[in-house]
Parts: C-alpha cells; structure tokens; sequence
C-alpha cells in the first residue's frame, strides 16, 4: 500500500480516478428478507445463514474533499441450507447481486488519510433456488420421472437506499495502491413482492431488505 516518502516534498493532488478491486471477501450481515425467512423455516425446516460473502469492483472520483463512486458486488459463495425431514432432503441456495451508485464528502481530511461519509442508492437482487429430494436410491432408468421436486427460481429486487463511512489514505504518488476500507447499512425501498423469472407467482408477499455490510478493497488511485 501507499506509503508517505521520506525525506521529500509531499505533491498535493486535487483531483483522482480510482479503481476498486475485491481481492478478498468482504461481508453484510443480512437483517431482512424476514418474511420468507419465515415461510421457508415453518414450512421446510430451512434456516437461512445471515452471514453473506461478496466480492466486487468498482470505479471512483475526487474532486478534492467530494468523492464519487458506482460498485457492483456479488456473493463469493452461494448461501447453502440444509434440512432433513423423514425421507425428504430440502435444500435451498441464495445469491445476492447489488449496484451501487454514492456521493461522499470527507469530513476528516489529515495529511495521512481521508474520513469519508458516504450516501449511495442503487439496486440489490437476491435470487432463491429451493429443491427437494427423495433419499431413497436414485435410478438412472427414472431420470425423466425423477422422486424430488424443485421450485422456480425465485428473485427479490429492490431498490436501496445507504450510508457508509469509509477510510482511505491519501495517495503520495500520482499512482498509488491504497486500501479502502467501508463500514455502512442500506435499507430497501419500500418492501417488494418476490417474483419468478420463470413463472407468475401466485399469493406471493412483500418483503424487505437490510443489510450492515463491510467493505475491505484495493484502490488503484490516479492522481493529477
């Protein structure tokens, strides 16, 4: 990462073009998606995991202490739920999909770093896969007429609505490798009805979505 020269001139830079990369995990703690959380742990004895890995990149602006941004972001790893309930395996499988759009102002701004406090909105998309199987022995003979069942896919978008606060160095070099590092909450808009790309859903129900999410990424920084 960036680190300030010894024994130099510090450059003032008024202006960057940044570039985010996710080479590791970040996390949000899922706090909505209640009601099919529900539905799913009554009726299939399914819990889902709150706990949501992404990755993501992205690309930002400063005009001195103004920062703006877009970042799209996806789960790492898929969300697995198991239950078991006599002879039937249930199985469910979550992905999460967001883009964002922030506008920032550093509140803090020292000769070492920026304090930066972010408002984004943007769109977030939480897909749901549920499948249920026979545990007895499964005959290749039977592959049309197989014992299990799987629902359509089924999808939950919304429009976001968020706040972060963001830590970043400040780059010495007209390119430097610096880190981000985000802490922030986003809310849905309004509380939308699951749908299904496949099919209409019938008695479907709204739903809302929430998330307290960590952001740790790579800034490839221009400066002019």
């Amino acid at each position: 990462m960036d680190e300030e020269p010894n024994d130099v001139v510090l450059n003032t830079f008024d202006q960057s073009t940044m570039y985010y990369l996710s080479p590791v995990s970040s996390f949000g703690i899922s706090l909505g998606y209640n009601a099919m959380r529900d539905k799913m742990d009554t009726e299939l004895g399914l819990s889902q995991k709150r706990l949501v890995e992404f990755i993501g990149m992205g690309m930002g602006w400063r005009n001195r202490r103004m920062f703006y941004g877009l970042h799209l972001g996806t789960s790492a790893l898929s969300g697995l739920s198991k239950s078991v309930v006599g002879n039937l395996t249930n199985k469910s499988q979550t992905s999460d999909t967001f883009f964002d759009l922030s506008v920032g102002r550093a509140l803090v701004s020292t000769p070492q770093f920026y304090l930066i406090l972010r408002a984004e909105g943007g769109l977030h998309v939480r897909s749901l896969q549920i499948t249920q199987i026979d545990q007895g022995a499964f005959d290749l003979n039977d592959f049309g007429n197989a014992p299990g069942i799987a629902w359509p896919e089924m999808e939950h978008i919304s429009g976001t609505l968020g706040v972060a606060v963001e830590y970043m160095p400040k780059a010495f070099r007209p390119i430097s490798v610096l880190e981000s590092i985000q802490f922030g909450y986003k809310t849905g808009i309004g509380a939308p009805d699951w749908r299904s790309p496949d099919l209409t859903l019938a008695n479907s129900f709204s739903d809302r979505m929430s998330m307290l999410f960590l952001k740790v990424m790579v800034v490839i920084s221009r400066e002019k």
